[in-house]
C-alpha cells in the first residue's frame, strides 16, 4: 500500500510538472506572438485580449460540462477540472500581459480589472477549500446531506425534549441546566465566527458541565444525562457540517456570479476597444 501511494504521488507530481511546463511554453509562445505583432505595427493588446476572453469562456464552460455529464465523449469531470485549474492560472498571466503588468487607470478598465481579480482570487480560494474541507468532513462520525441538516436539527430538539420528560421530578438541576443552556444550544443559530472558523469548544464545555452533574443525579437520571451529551455532540456535528458545506456551496455561487459579470463587462470592453481604437491596426 505504501509503495502504491508513493507511485501515485510520483505520478501526480509528474503530471503537475508537465502542466506547468506546458503553461510556460504557451506563455512563451504568447510573448513571442505579442512581440511579432508589435514589430509589424499591430495592436498586441487585441491578441492578448481575445485570448483572455477565449480562456474565460472555456473556464465558464466547465459548468456546462456538469449539465452534459451524460455525454461520455466530452471527457471526464476529473480531466475538465484539471484543465479548469491550469487554464485559470494561465489566465492570470494573460491578464497581466494584457494590462502591460500595471494597474489600469481608466474607470471602466479598473472595474474590469477588479472583476477579473475577484474572479481569479475566488477561484484560487475555491481550489484551496475544495482540497482541505472535504477531508475535514470525512473525519466526522456521520456524513449528512446539506439539505437534510434543518430536519435533523429539529429531530434532535424533539429527541432532547422527550428525553428530559424522563427526568425525575425531585431532581430539577438537570432540568434547569437544559432550559438555560442546552435548549438554547440546540435551537439558536451558531455565530458568524463559528461559520467562519467552526470548532467544538462550546460542545466540549456543555458536555463537561453535564458530566460534572453526575454526582448529583440518580442512576436513571445519569442515563438521561449521557443521552443528552450524545445529542449535544450530534448537534455540534450537524453545525460543523453546515458551516463547512455552506462555505463550499456559497463560494461556488459567488464564483459563478463573478464569472458571468466578467464576461458581460469583457464583451462591452471589446465593443469599446474596437469603437474607439480603430481596430487591431
Amino acid at each position: 500500500m505504501k509503495r502504491l501511494n508513493s507511485i501515485s504521488r510520483a505520478e501526480f507530481n509528474g503530471r503537475r510538472l508537465r502542466a506547468f511546463l506546458l503553461m510556460a511554453l504557451l506563455f512563451g509562445l504568447l510573448l513571442w506572438s505579442v512581440r511579432a505583432f508589435e514589430t509589424n505595427l499591430f495592436r498586441s493588446a487585441f491578441v492578448s485580449g481575445y485570448l483572455l476572453i477565449a480562456v474565460v469562456v472555456f473556464l465558464a464552460a466547465f459548468n456546462l460540462r456538469k449539465w452534459l455529464s451524460f455525454l461520455p465523449q466530452i471527457g471526464s469531470a476529473a480531466v475538465w477540472m484539471q484543465c479548469h485549474i491550469y487554464a485559470g492560472l494561465f489566465s492570470g498571466l494573460i491578464f497581466a500581459l494584457h494590462v502591460s503588468w500595471r494597474i489600469p487607470d481608466g474607470g471602466f478598465e479598473t472595474l474590469l480589472a477588479g472583476l477579473f481579480a475577484a474572479t481569479f482570487l475566488s477561484g484560487c480560494y475555491g481550489l484551496l477549500i475544495t482540497r482541505i474541507l472535504p477531508a475535514k468532513l470525512a473525519s466526522l462520525r456521520e456524513q449528512v446531506i446539506y439539505e437534510h441538516i434543518p430536519t435533523l436539527r429539529h429531530q434532535l430538539v424533539l429527541a432532547a425534549r422527550d428525553l428530559m420528560s424522563k427526568v425525575s421530578e425531585t431532581n430539577d438541576s438537570l432540568q434547569r441546566f437544559f432550559v438555560n443552556r442546552v435548549a438554547r444550544f440546540l435551537v439558536a443559530p451558531r455565530s458568524l465566527m463559528f461559520a467562519m472558523q467552526p470548532s467544538n469548544r462550546e460542545c466540549r464545555r456543555l458536555v463537561s458541565e453535564i458530566a460534572a452533574m453526575d454526582r448529583y443525579l440518580s442512576p436513571e437520571d445519569r442515563e438521561v444525562s449521557r443521552s443528552l451529551m450524545q445529542i449535544v455532540r450530534e448537534k455540534d456535528d450537524l453545525d460543523y457540517h453546515w458551516a463547512i458545506q455552506s462555505r463550499l456551496k456559497y463560494w461556488l455561487f459567488v464564483h459563478i456570479g463573478l464569472t458571468i459579470s466578467l464576461l458581460v463587462c469583457a464583451g462591452l470592453h471589446v465593443v469599446m476597444a474596437h469603437a474607439f481604437s480603430g481596430g487591431i491596426r
